[in-house]
């Protein structure tokens, strides 16, 4: 993002089904800041689990501008269904949000998200050469998507880094370990 024109407001504008990139295409074109919120996501097929940059918020994006001048150009904007707002003004955003997911998007242009994992919780591998195996974990990895998992191997604990969509969650109680959720749905006590 730019640091042109940071004084004006941002203002969430809501655009037709799949839409987005061209509009803003035209926003920039009119010379507009545009932001559009991207994130890493992971979708799994029967054949393979891959990766996908998507939208975060489908259907809209951020524009900086000023009402006086540039409503009613974004307002008719081909593409643009409306800008979120009452009936007849629009609602500007704190700027704070903004910021925090650009900063947050950082150089690769998209938010990687972290696992929901905090040290010392017990997972269970449910991917891969270690499917099954349960172990700790110790912390976030050098990258932003792995997770460093204290595993126990020949009575030797070793730190391994496992990609967080291949972990799952384990609640101990009692008698051992209880698996909350492996794969699709199995459930093992």
């Amino acid at each position: 993002m730019k640091q042109r024109e940071s004084r004006l407001p941002w203002y969430v504008v809501n655009t037709k089904p799949r839409k987005e990139e061209f509009v803003r295409i035209m926003l920039e074109q009119a010379g507009l800041e545009v932001f559009v919120p991207r994130v890493l996501e992971w979708s799994r097929t029967r054949r393979r689990v891959g990766e996908k940059v998507r939208l975060m918020f489908p259907g809209y994006l951020f524009v900086q501008m000023s009402v006086a001048r540039h409503y009613a150009r974004v307002r008719w904007m081909p593409g643009v269904r409306k800008v979120v707002g009452s009936q007849d003004r629009p609602s500007a955003v704190d700027s704070a949000l903004v910021e925090e997911l650009a900063s947050r998007m950082g150089t690769r242009g998209y938010i990687v998200q972290r696992a929901s994992l905090e040290p010392g919780d017990n997972v269970a591998v449910r991917r891969g050469p270690f499917t099954g195996l349960l172990g700790v974990v110790e912390g976030p990895s050098s990258a932003p998507e792995r997770v460093r998992v204290l595993m126990t191997f020949f009575e030797r604990v070793t730190p391994v880094e496992f990609h967080g969509r291949d972990l799952v969650g384990i609640k101990p109680f009692l008698g051992g370990s209880i698996l909350i959720r492996v794969g699709h749905g199995q459930r093992r006590g």
